[in-house]
């Protein structure tokens, strides 16, 4: 793919990070940013050592810290979400759901649709 303005690939084509200076009378040094690894490093090479320097420069810069964290039964929550978030679109929209071709729709709609995600 062709980046028209510099007539090079996209790849070549990436704005550079820029972090400004903070420029308070008072900096924000006590920040704590918690990662969770297991999704941290759920991506390309590329994006995790990009994300990993943009941790360490905020480190670095402003004196941030980085903690490790772990999250319990996150995928549990995941799906309690996606069944709460599909609940409140299904009850949300019911008026006009009557109106709906279903082969248009895909299988997971149908089956949330039908009530099999929720018993």
């Amino acid at each position: 793919m062709w980046c028209a303005k510099s007539r090079r690939t996209v790849s070549a084509c990436k704005p550079k990070v820029y972090f400004p200076l903070l420029n308070s009378a008072k900096p924000i040094s006590d920040i704590k940013l918690a990662k969770y690894g297991e999704w941290f490093n759920d991506c390309s090479d590329e994006i995790r050592e990009c994300c990993t320097n943009a941790l360490h420069r905020l480190h670095k810069q402003y004196g941030w810290k980085i903690v490790e964290v772990t999250i319990p039964e996150i995928e549990v929550m995941g799906l309690a979400h996606y069944l709460t978030i599909g609940s409140e679109c299904s009850t949300s929209l019911s008026s006009h759901l009557e109106k709906l071709d279903f082969k248009e729709l895909g299988w997971d709609v149908r089956l949330f649709m039908k009530g099999a995600y929720i018993n």
